[in-house]
């Protein structure tokens, strides 16, 4: 009998896989046809110049990291990310922007399944069928409809800044979470090289987007909390953790050039506690607007393989409604420099992100109040569940079965159309990204046959709804034209209308 409830599992899990690998794999092969816009192109010219006069790599690394001093003086805080879009891809040469692409990819399905593999399997004991069912449809759901792939995946300046770091943020909080349970089994040479590799990242993470960081600062003071009052021998690693990101979290806010920035690009003014209330408000707003019918299906069809974990994991859910408030304020916290930066509104990927925590946000709040529920009922009915439980793999097939057709019946009816699905497929099979390649390529070619010239282009023939960004204005003197006329080589750029 518990053969069969495992091969059901393995079944459902499988399909679930399976369903992503459907969803992503168009989204990574599209990568091929990718070029830099917008902003890629000013922030990475010191760089770019320092690769083609020299050839030297560490002479564009110095470049690099000068450009960082510079912005950390009159621009930016956020050592980290202006690091990373100094070294825009294509700097190296076209084929790579496409290998930062699939870079930015990995990068956050490997921290997801990481993280969520550490919190199911090796904290919450349940078989990898039931983390791989629940994390691959959760994911399948996020880039189902997040809403700017764009800016997630395909621009490098944002997707680096926003999605590389939260995916690494996630790893970090994934290592710790190990540390947590595993840090006395570990010799002295692992404990030691894992205690600089963290304190590195922890210090690379927390010089990028100030959301992301504030998270990793949360939940690593909470875990540095949890460490001494349960007395594991990593509260003193995890608390050094913590301290590190609160001081590259109090290096990048106290940057000279953050008010520079802050004066010539927000127009917020907003107080600490206007900001707090904005985010509480959008916070819930965003919360009641992406509770739609697809994914409460969602989580009905996830129900048993939550109630797996909730069986196997051990926890006893004496606080649900505490449990509710801090994940929920933990979700609104990261709303909290943003909405102060700019007063309400959030960059597409920045929303992103917040996409992507509202279904971890559900995910635990189902988990916890199951489990909860399940406690209060085996008071009672512990008989019942157990025969339950025992027969799961009789019923369980069915109602997969029958909700995934529940599910994809809402998906549906919510709007195939406005999934990322729909149009990855239709705009491939319709060769749009193949036509923006060839046209973009025989730009840069024009531009190269006309160095230091004073030159005209048309505008691009389609905007992806799926990679497009950002392209030239039809003003010479605009400052996306002067960079991209910097970056490749002539005197000035102009757009036909």
């Amino acid at each position: 009998m518990k053969k069969n409830w495992q091969n059901s599992n393995a079944w459902t899990a499988v399909l679930c896989v399976l369903a992503l690998i459907l969803m992503v794999a168009p989204l990574m092969y599209i990568a091929r046809y990718i070029w830099p816009c917008s902003d890629d192109f000013g922030l990475s010219l010191w760089t770019l110049e320092a690769w083609q006069e020299t050839g030297n790599v560490f002479y564009v690394l110095k470049r690099a990291w000068d450009y960082v001093v510079f912005n950390y003086l009159e621009w930016q805080g956020a050592y980290s990310s202006i690091l990373l879009m100094a070294l825009q891809p294509d700097i190296w040469g076209t084929g790579f922007y496409r290998m930062g692409v699939i870079f930015i990819f990995v990068s956050l399905l490997f921290g997801i399944y990481w993280l969520s593999y550490v919190l199911m399997v090796k904290h919450g004991k349940a078989p990898k069928s039931v983390w791989l069912t629940i994390t691959s449809l959760v994911t399948f759901a996020w880039f189902l409809r997040v809403m700017y792939t764009e800016e997630a995946f395909y621009w490098w300046t944002g997707a680096s800044y926003y999605t590389g770091f939260y995916s690494w943020a996630m790893m970090i909080v994934a290592s710790m979470l190990c540390h947590y349970t595993d840090w006395e089994k570990y010799g002295k040479t692992r404990k030691c090289f894992l205690y600089i590799m963290g304190v590195l990242a922890c210090a690379f993470v927390s010089g990028g987007n100030f959301p992301t960081t504030l998270l990793l600062l949360l939940i690593s003071m909470g875990l540095s909390v949890a460490a001494f009052f349960y007395k594991k021998p990593a509260f003193k690693v995890i608390l050094c953790y913590a301290v590190t990101v609160l001081v590259a979290l109090l290096v990048s806010v106290l940057a000279p050039g953050n008010n520079t920035h802050m004066t010539n690009d927000f127009e917020a003014n907003v107080s600490a506690i206007e900001a707090i209330y904005i985010s509480i408000r959008d916070g819930l707003s965003y919360i009641a607007s992406w509770s739609n019918v697809s994914v409460i299906m969602l989580y009905v069809f996830l129900l048993p393989f939550i109630w797996q974990l909730v069986r196997s994991c051990g926890w006893e859910f004496r606080w649900p409604v505490l449990a509710s408030i801090l994940s929920g304020g933990l979700f609104l916290a990261e709303f909290a420099p943003v909405s102060y930066a700019f007063g309400g509104y959030a960059p597409g990927r920045m929303i992103n992100l917040y996409y992507i925590n509202f279904y971890w946000l559900i995910l635990f709040n189902v988990f916890y109040w199951l489990g909860w529920i399940y406690k209060v009922l085996s008071v009672k009915y512990q008989e019942k569940l157990q025969k339950l439980a025992e027969c799961q793999n009789k019923w369980q097939p069915v109602y997969v079965c029958v909700v995934g057709m529940l599910f994809l019946l809402s998906v549906m009816k919510v709007g195939i159309t406005n999934t990322n699905l729909y149009w990855v497929y239709a705009e491939l099979y319709n060769g749009y990204y193949r036509q923006v390649d060839e046209f973009i390529e025989e730009r840069v070619a024009y531009f190269e046959e006309h160095q230091g010239e004073d030159v005209v282009v048309e505008p691009i023939p389609y905007q992806s709804v799926i990679t497009y960004f950002s392209d030239l204005f039809p003003d010479k003197e605009h400052i996306l034209n002067e960079a991209m006329a910097d970056y490749y080589g002539v005197n000035s750029i102009d757009l036909i209308e």
